[in-house]
């Protein structure tokens, strides 16, 4: 996969992500974000590891999601987006609300085992 276009810095979107979610951190070289997806959902605490020069890595901390779930990558990292994200793009407009909607579908997989979103066979980081 190509490298993406630098885009914002990572202050750039925590701010952006601010604007946009309540309960948002920056830990440098990380956004953290506290995301429930619907008002049943418990809160998933995520991590977006990010670099302007560089595609994020986005990690669900806590609860942990069980390596078997469809669309992680084997190091862990949500496979929220395929050729869709530029760097340019911010993270509260564009990417937290993609985590969101991994999240619900996500959800949904744990009881009926169907990945009911868009979905690419490639998932190589």
């Amino acid at each position: 996969m190509p490298r993406p276009t630098p885009g914002r810095t990572l202050a750039q979107q925590y701010f952006d992500a601010r604007q946009h979610f309540d309960r948002v951190e920056l830990r440098r070289p990380t956004v953290r974000v506290h995301l429930a997806p619907t008002i049943y959902s418990p809160c998933y605490l995520v991590s977006i590891w990010y670099r302007p020069d560089l595609n994020p890595r986005i990690r669900v901390l806590d609860p942990q999601i069980p390596r078997d779930t469809r669309h992680l990558y084997p190091s862990g990292n949500l496979c929220v987006y395929w050729h869709e994200w530029d760097n340019t793009m911010g993270f509260g407009t564009e990417l937290i609300p993609w985590i969101a909607e991994w999240l619900l579908t996500y959800e949904i997989w744990q009881v009926t085992r169907v990945w009911g979103a868009p979905a690419h066979e490639a998932t190589k980081e």
